[in-house]
Protein backbone atom coordinates (compact mmCIF):
# COMPACT_ATOMS: atom_id res chain seq x y z
CA UNK A 1 0.00 0.00 0.00
CA UNK A 2 1.42 3.39 -0.97
CA UNK A 3 0.67 7.04 -0.61
CA UNK A 4 -1.57 6.69 2.39
CA UNK A 5 -1.42 9.97 4.21
CA UNK A 6 -3.44 12.48 6.14
CA UNK A 7 -2.57 15.75 7.82
CA UNK A 8 -2.96 17.71 10.99
CA UNK A 9 -2.36 21.21 12.24
CA UNK A 10 -2.91 24.62 10.71
CA UNK A 11 -3.06 24.89 6.94
CA UNK A 12 0.38 26.40 6.43
CA UNK A 13 2.34 23.50 4.91
CA UNK A 14 2.55 22.24 1.36
CA UNK A 15 2.41 18.43 1.06
CA UNK A 16 3.34 17.51 -2.50
CA UNK A 17 3.36 13.83 -3.59
CA UNK A 18 6.32 12.84 -5.78
CA UNK A 19 8.36 9.97 -7.11
CA UNK A 20 12.05 10.46 -6.35
CA UNK A 21 14.40 9.28 -9.12
CA UNK A 22 18.19 9.37 -8.96
CA UNK A 23 19.88 11.15 -11.86
CA UNK A 24 23.47 11.15 -10.61
CA UNK A 25 25.56 11.62 -7.51
CA UNK A 26 23.48 13.76 -5.12
CA UNK A 27 21.18 14.74 -7.97
CA UNK A 28 17.51 13.70 -8.19
CA UNK A 29 14.42 14.31 -10.29
CA UNK A 30 11.11 14.90 -8.52
CA UNK A 31 8.36 13.48 -10.72
CA UNK A 32 4.58 13.75 -10.70
CA UNK A 33 2.59 10.66 -9.84
CA UNK A 34 1.10 8.58 -12.67
CA UNK A 35 2.23 10.89 -15.48
CA UNK A 36 5.93 10.85 -14.56
CA UNK A 37 6.19 14.49 -15.64
CA UNK A 38 8.86 16.64 -14.08
CA UNK A 39 7.76 18.54 -10.98
CA UNK A 40 11.20 19.66 -9.90
CA UNK A 41 14.67 18.59 -8.84
CA UNK A 42 16.97 18.31 -5.84
CA UNK A 43 20.75 18.54 -5.61
CA UNK A 44 23.24 18.52 -2.78
CA UNK A 45 22.50 15.49 -0.62
CA UNK A 46 21.34 11.90 -0.52
CA UNK A 47 17.66 10.95 -0.92
CA UNK A 48 15.82 7.65 -0.87
CA UNK A 49 14.26 6.79 -4.22
CA UNK A 50 10.57 5.96 -4.48
CA UNK A 51 7.26 7.43 -3.38
CA UNK A 52 7.53 10.37 -1.00
CA UNK A 53 6.14 13.76 -0.08
CA UNK A 54 7.88 17.10 -0.38
CA UNK A 55 6.91 18.98 2.77
CA UNK A 56 7.36 22.77 2.74
CA UNK A 57 6.44 24.80 5.79
CA UNK A 58 7.42 28.02 7.53
CA UNK A 59 10.52 27.30 9.56
CA UNK A 60 10.18 26.51 13.23
CA UNK A 61 13.03 26.74 15.71
CA UNK A 62 14.59 23.39 14.88
CA UNK A 63 15.80 22.01 11.58
CA UNK A 64 17.68 23.27 8.54
CA UNK A 65 16.73 26.69 7.24
CA UNK A 66 15.97 27.25 3.54
CA UNK A 67 15.71 30.58 1.78
CA UNK A 68 13.82 31.27 -1.43
CA UNK A 69 16.46 32.27 -3.96
CA UNK A 70 14.01 32.48 -6.87
CA UNK A 71 10.27 33.10 -6.93
CA UNK A 72 8.87 33.45 -10.42
CA UNK A 73 5.07 33.49 -10.87
CA UNK A 74 3.91 32.89 -14.44
CA UNK A 75 0.13 32.94 -14.60
CA UNK A 76 -1.21 29.77 -12.98
CA UNK A 77 2.32 28.39 -12.46
CA UNK A 78 4.97 29.31 -9.93
CA UNK A 79 8.66 28.45 -10.23
CA UNK A 80 10.38 28.53 -6.85
CA UNK A 81 13.93 27.63 -5.78
CA UNK A 82 14.78 26.88 -2.14
CA UNK A 83 18.46 26.97 -1.14
CA UNK A 84 20.43 26.01 1.96
CA UNK A 85 24.20 25.77 1.65
CA UNK A 86 24.90 23.27 -1.15
CA UNK A 87 21.32 21.99 -1.18
CA UNK A 88 18.87 23.25 -3.75
CA UNK A 89 15.21 22.39 -4.39
CA UNK A 90 13.59 23.57 -7.60
CA UNK A 91 9.81 23.15 -7.82
CA UNK A 92 7.15 24.13 -10.33
CA UNK A 93 3.95 24.63 -8.35
CA UNK A 94 0.42 25.78 -9.04
CA UNK A 95 0.22 29.48 -8.18
CA UNK A 96 -2.65 29.24 -5.71
CA UNK A 97 -3.52 28.57 -2.11
CA UNK A 98 -0.59 28.09 0.22
CA UNK A 99 1.95 28.15 -2.63
CA UNK A 100 0.79 31.65 -3.61
CA UNK A 101 1.65 32.79 -0.07
CA UNK A 102 5.33 31.81 -0.35
CA UNK A 103 7.57 34.80 0.33
CA UNK A 104 11.25 35.60 -0.14
CA UNK A 105 11.06 37.39 3.22
CA UNK A 106 10.36 34.16 5.12
CA UNK A 107 12.51 31.15 6.01
CA UNK A 108 11.30 27.59 5.41
CA UNK A 109 11.80 24.00 6.44
CA UNK A 110 11.86 21.42 3.63
CA UNK A 111 11.81 17.66 3.90
CA UNK A 112 11.49 14.72 1.54
CA UNK A 113 9.54 12.21 3.60
CA UNK A 114 9.06 8.57 2.48
CA UNK A 115 5.36 7.77 2.23
CA UNK A 116 5.08 5.53 5.29
CA UNK A 117 7.02 7.88 7.52
CA UNK A 118 4.94 10.77 6.26
CA UNK A 119 1.80 8.91 7.24
CA UNK A 120 3.02 8.57 10.81
CA UNK A 121 4.18 12.18 11.07
CA UNK A 122 1.39 14.08 9.38
CA UNK A 123 -1.79 12.12 9.98
CA UNK A 124 -4.79 14.08 11.18
CA UNK A 125 -7.61 13.07 13.49
CA UNK A 126 -10.77 12.16 11.63
CA UNK A 127 -13.17 13.47 14.27
CA UNK A 128 -16.60 15.15 14.25
CA UNK A 129 -16.53 18.64 12.79
CA UNK A 130 -17.64 20.41 15.94
CA UNK A 131 -14.46 19.13 17.62
CA UNK A 132 -12.06 19.79 14.74
CA UNK A 133 -12.48 23.32 13.41
CA UNK A 134 -9.23 24.57 11.91
CA UNK A 135 -7.63 21.12 11.86
CA UNK A 136 -9.05 19.52 8.77
CA UNK A 137 -7.63 19.54 5.30
CA UNK A 138 -10.94 18.63 3.71
CA UNK A 139 -14.01 20.84 4.29
CA UNK A 140 -15.51 20.23 7.74
CA UNK A 141 -19.05 20.05 6.45
CA UNK A 142 -18.14 17.40 3.89
CA UNK A 143 -16.31 15.31 6.49
CA UNK A 144 -19.34 15.32 8.74
CA UNK A 145 -21.75 14.54 5.89
CA UNK A 146 -19.57 11.66 4.74
CA UNK A 147 -19.38 10.13 8.20
CA UNK A 148 -23.13 10.59 8.70
CA UNK A 149 -23.80 8.95 5.32
CA UNK A 150 -21.77 5.91 6.35
CA UNK A 151 -23.59 5.83 9.67
CA UNK A 152 -26.91 5.87 7.79
CA UNK A 153 -26.16 2.75 5.73
CA UNK A 154 -24.16 0.88 8.39
CA UNK A 155 -26.71 -1.21 10.32
CA UNK A 156 -24.89 -4.09 12.04
CA UNK A 157 -26.65 -6.54 14.33
CA UNK A 158 -25.44 -7.95 17.61
CA UNK A 159 -22.58 -10.39 17.12
CA UNK A 160 -21.84 -9.44 13.51
CA UNK A 161 -18.22 -8.70 12.64
CA UNK A 162 -17.52 -5.18 11.32
CA UNK A 163 -14.10 -4.41 9.82
CA UNK A 164 -13.33 -0.70 9.39
CA UNK A 165 -10.55 -0.82 6.81
CA UNK A 166 -9.26 2.72 7.46
CA UNK A 167 -10.15 3.19 11.09
CA UNK A 168 -10.18 6.65 12.61
CA UNK A 169 -12.05 8.60 15.24
CA UNK A 170 -15.34 8.49 13.35
CA UNK A 171 -18.77 8.68 14.93
CA UNK A 172 -20.16 5.68 13.04
CA UNK A 173 -17.97 3.47 15.22
CA UNK A 174 -20.07 4.54 18.19
CA UNK A 175 -23.06 3.04 16.38
CA UNK A 176 -21.16 -0.25 15.99
CA UNK A 177 -20.44 -0.25 19.70
CA UNK A 178 -24.09 0.41 20.60
CA UNK A 179 -25.19 -2.49 18.40
CA UNK A 180 -22.90 -4.90 20.30
CA UNK A 181 -21.33 -5.97 17.02
CA UNK A 182 -17.75 -7.27 16.96
CA UNK A 183 -15.50 -4.45 15.76
CA UNK A 184 -12.04 -4.63 14.18
CA UNK A 185 -10.41 -1.30 13.30
CA UNK A 186 -7.57 -1.52 10.78
CA UNK A 187 -4.99 1.05 9.79
CA UNK A 188 -1.40 1.24 8.64
CA UNK A 189 -0.66 3.71 11.44
CA UNK A 190 -0.34 2.45 15.00
CA UNK A 191 -0.57 6.08 16.11
CA UNK A 192 -4.09 6.38 14.72
CA UNK A 193 -5.09 3.01 16.16
CA UNK A 194 -3.98 4.04 19.64
CA UNK A 195 -6.02 7.22 19.40
CA UNK A 196 -9.12 5.31 18.28
CA UNK A 197 -8.68 2.78 21.07
CA UNK A 198 -8.39 5.53 23.68
CA UNK A 199 -11.39 7.39 22.25
CA UNK A 200 -13.71 4.43 21.65
CA UNK A 201 -12.70 1.99 24.37
CA UNK A 202 -14.16 -0.87 22.35
CA UNK A 203 -13.10 -3.38 19.70
CA UNK A 204 -9.88 -4.84 18.39
CA UNK A 205 -7.16 -2.96 16.51
CA UNK A 206 -5.13 -4.23 13.59
CA UNK A 207 -2.06 -2.58 12.05
CA UNK A 208 -2.01 -3.93 8.52
CA UNK A 209 -1.33 -3.37 4.83
CA UNK A 210 -4.10 -3.92 2.27
CA UNK A 211 -1.73 -6.05 0.21
CA UNK A 212 -1.53 -8.56 3.07
CA UNK A 213 -4.69 -8.53 5.19
CA UNK A 214 -4.37 -10.96 8.15
CA UNK A 215 -8.10 -11.83 8.21
CA UNK A 216 -9.77 -14.91 6.74
CA UNK A 217 -11.79 -14.75 3.52
CA UNK A 218 -15.50 -14.61 4.21
CA UNK A 219 -14.98 -13.73 7.89
CA UNK A 220 -16.72 -10.32 7.94
CA UNK A 221 -20.37 -9.35 7.93
CA UNK A 222 -19.47 -5.72 7.18
CA UNK A 223 -16.43 -4.07 5.61
CA UNK A 224 -16.24 -0.27 5.59
CA UNK A 225 -13.89 1.23 2.98
CA UNK A 226 -13.78 4.94 3.86
CA UNK A 227 -11.07 7.39 2.70
CA UNK A 228 -8.60 4.63 1.84
CA UNK A 229 -8.51 3.78 -1.87
CA UNK A 230 -7.58 7.33 -2.89
CA UNK A 231 -4.23 6.87 -1.18
CA UNK A 232 -3.10 3.37 -2.18
CA UNK A 233 -1.05 2.48 -5.23
CA UNK A 234 -3.43 -0.10 -6.73
CA UNK A 235 -6.97 0.81 -5.71
CA UNK A 236 -8.65 -2.02 -7.61
CA UNK A 237 -6.34 -4.63 -6.08
CA UNK A 238 -6.87 -3.22 -2.60
CA UNK A 239 -10.66 -3.30 -3.04
CA UNK A 240 -10.48 -6.86 -4.37
CA UNK A 241 -8.57 -7.94 -1.26
CA UNK A 242 -11.08 -6.23 1.02
CA UNK A 243 -14.06 -7.67 -0.85
CA UNK A 244 -12.76 -11.19 -0.22
CA UNK A 245 -13.29 -10.66 3.50
CA UNK A 246 -17.07 -10.28 3.10
CA UNK A 247 -19.15 -13.42 3.64
CA UNK A 248 -22.03 -14.29 1.32
CA UNK A 249 -24.95 -12.11 2.36
CA UNK A 250 -22.56 -9.63 3.98
CA UNK A 251 -22.22 -5.96 3.06
CA UNK A 252 -19.48 -3.59 1.96
CA UNK A 253 -19.66 0.20 2.26
CA UNK A 254 -17.51 2.08 -0.25
CA UNK A 255 -16.57 5.75 -0.40
CA UNK A 256 -16.35 6.20 -4.16
CA UNK A 257 -13.95 8.47 -6.09
CA UNK A 258 -14.72 12.17 -6.27
CA UNK A 259 -16.22 13.42 -9.53
CA UNK A 260 -15.62 16.93 -10.83
CA UNK A 261 -18.51 18.93 -12.30
CA UNK A 262 -16.09 20.09 -15.01
CA UNK A 263 -12.49 19.47 -16.01
CA UNK A 264 -10.07 21.09 -13.56
CA UNK A 265 -6.32 21.05 -14.21
CA UNK A 266 -4.14 21.14 -11.09
CA UNK A 267 -1.63 19.05 -9.15
CA UNK A 268 -2.21 18.24 -5.47
CA UNK A 269 -0.38 20.41 -2.97
CA UNK A 270 -2.26 19.09 0.05
CA UNK A 271 -3.41 15.68 1.26
CA UNK A 272 -7.07 16.35 0.69
CA UNK A 273 -6.34 17.47 -2.88
CA UNK A 274 -4.89 14.07 -3.71
CA UNK A 275 -8.38 12.59 -3.30
CA UNK A 276 -9.87 15.24 -5.60
CA UNK A 277 -7.14 15.05 -8.23
CA UNK A 278 -6.55 11.33 -8.59
CA UNK A 279 -9.71 10.37 -10.54
CA UNK A 280 -8.70 12.68 -13.38
CA UNK A 281 -5.07 11.50 -13.38
CA UNK A 282 -5.37 7.74 -12.89
CA UNK A 283 -7.50 5.81 -15.38
CA UNK A 284 -7.65 2.88 -12.97
CA UNK A 285 -9.30 4.92 -10.25
CA UNK A 286 -12.94 5.54 -11.12
CA UNK A 287 -16.44 4.58 -10.01
CA UNK A 288 -16.77 2.31 -13.03
CA UNK A 289 -13.56 0.40 -12.36
CA UNK A 290 -14.33 -0.11 -8.67
CA UNK A 291 -17.92 -1.10 -9.41
CA UNK A 292 -16.57 -3.66 -11.88
CA UNK A 293 -14.30 -5.12 -9.20
CA UNK A 294 -17.22 -5.63 -6.85
CA UNK A 295 -19.58 -6.92 -9.56
CA UNK A 296 -17.06 -9.55 -10.62
CA UNK A 297 -16.74 -10.60 -6.97
CA UNK A 298 -20.50 -11.23 -6.76
CA UNK A 299 -21.67 -7.97 -5.17
CA UNK A 300 -24.87 -6.08 -5.99
CA UNK A 301 -25.32 -2.38 -5.38
CA UNK A 302 -28.17 -1.72 -2.95
CA UNK A 303 -28.15 2.06 -2.50
CA UNK A 304 -26.05 5.20 -2.47
CA UNK A 305 -25.86 8.52 -0.65
CA UNK A 306 -24.77 11.38 -2.89
CA UNK A 307 -22.67 14.25 -1.50
CA UNK A 308 -22.05 17.52 -3.34
CA UNK A 309 -19.51 20.08 -2.18
CA UNK A 310 -17.43 23.05 -3.20
CA UNK A 311 -13.68 23.45 -2.97
CA UNK A 312 -11.48 26.36 -3.97
CA UNK A 313 -8.68 25.56 -6.43
CA UNK A 314 -8.17 28.47 -8.84
CA UNK A 315 -11.79 29.39 -8.22
CA UNK A 316 -14.73 27.79 -6.47
CA UNK A 317 -15.17 24.33 -8.01
CA UNK A 318 -18.04 21.89 -7.51
CA UNK A 319 -17.61 18.15 -6.91
CA UNK A 320 -19.72 15.06 -6.22
CA UNK A 321 -18.94 11.98 -4.15
CA UNK A 322 -21.03 8.94 -3.25
CA UNK A 323 -21.16 6.50 -0.36
CA UNK A 324 -22.36 3.19 -1.82
CA UNK A 325 -23.74 0.11 -0.08
CA UNK A 326 -23.11 -3.31 -1.66
CA UNK A 327 -24.31 -6.80 -0.71
CA UNK A 328 -22.56 -10.03 -1.61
Amino acid sequence: MKLVALRRGKKRALHIPVEVERLGEREYALLKLYSGERLGSYTGGELREGSAYVVVMPRVERGREYRISKLNPQGEKLEVVFSSGQERFTLELDNRGRAAKLSEKLRYSLRIVPWKRFYELFERRSIPAEESRGRRSEPDTLAMRRIKAIEEVLTPKQGELVFDAAGGIKSYLQKVRRSNAVLVCGNLSTTILRRVRDWLGYGSFLAYDVERIPLCSGSCDWVVVDALLEYVENADEALRNLAMLVRRGGRLILLEPIESMREVSFYPQDLWELAIWRPSADEGFSREVLHGVLSSAGFERLREVRLEFGYRIYGEERFTQRVALYRR
